[in-house]
């Protein structure tokens, strides 16, 4: 188990700049959500079962939208959403990229194999909508990527920007059949996935990527289901749950992580003592 004074954090420029495109990204979704009166369900970066992490999944009743925010910066050639490379120009420079609909894609059809295809918690929600449960992917770029043509929405899948998101989920939702209720019902099922969020501790410049995965070695009164921040002084943990339940403990067991570190997930911990912050939203 790794040790968290081991881990390299996201410093750089370019990692500070895209999380700030997602915390913009999941503010313009929280505006949707509030003013959809509780037709659209937002839970923030979720990560289920094997297939990694998404920034958004929003529920509502006219289905199940995974949203994924990409910060490249330049300016997209034409290209469709089946091809494999793309061409990206900022300023004199041209680069050819991975198409990165195509991962997106790939996640979204791994999770629909793995959860909604073969698990029992999604057979209500399936009968509801004629045996299936209506996907639709949103790609979004922040403000500092341009395109000389937007593709035009395809196999479920939009790409957009972050000045464009709202409208783009409110417009898909409103054209689409709805099911009074389902929404909260997939929210309800979605929100028992693990959450990621962003970890930043003192005397360690940039942050980290992870999920909580145990708060202690033996049997703990803490869960972490729910969870959407801990704050520690070194000495004591604040725990937040939801929006503003809120409850304070003792920091005398090791707090587990679950994260990417070398292309592999593994197990992190942090040492009783360390002040550190981790929330799902914000830094």
């Amino acid at each position: 188990m790794l040790g968290i004074e081991s881990v390299n954090f996201e410093a750089d420029e370019r990692d500070v700049k895209g999380a700030n495109t997602e915390d913009a990204g999941l503010k313009i979704l929280a505006n949707v959500a509030k003013g959809s009166r509780r037709q659209i369900k937002v839970v923030e970066r979720v990560s289920p079962g094997s297939v990694g992490e998404f920034d958004a999944i929003c529920c509502a009743d006219s289905g199940i939208y995974f949203i994924e925010m990409k910060r490249l910066g330049g300016k997209f050639g034409e290209f469709s959403m089946l091809d494999r490379q793309i061409r990206l120009s900022a300023g004199r420079q041209e680069k050819v990229i991975p198409n990165p609909v195509l991962k997106f894609r790939y996640k979204v059809d791994r999770l629909r194999t793995e959860e909604f295809d073969t698990s029992e918690n999604w057979k209500s929600v399936k009968r509801l909508f004629s045996g299936h449960v209506p996907v639709h992917s949103i790609l979004c770029f922040g403000p500092s990527t341009s395109f000389e043509a937007i593709p035009e929405p395809e196999k479920n899948i939009t790409i957009c920007t972050t000045r464009t998101l709202g409208n783009t989920l409110k417009g898909i939702h409103a054209e689409r059949e709805q099911v009074f209720g389902v929404g909260s019902q997939m929210a309800a099922l979605v929100e028992f996935w693990p959450r990621w969020g962003i970890l930043t501790m003192t005397g360690k410049r940039g942050f980290f990527r992870c999920s909580i995965s145990k708060i202690g070695q033996g049997r703990s009164d803490v869960t972490v289901w729910g969870l959407t921040a801990i704050e520690s002084d070194g000495a004591r943990l604040k725990y937040t749950y939801g929006k503003d339940r809120k409850r304070t403990a003792a920091f005398d067991d090791i707090v587990l992580l679950r994260a990417y570190h070398d292309g592999c997930e593994r197990a992190i911990c942090i040492e009783p003592g360390t002040r550190f912050r981790w929330r799902i939203m914000g830094r």
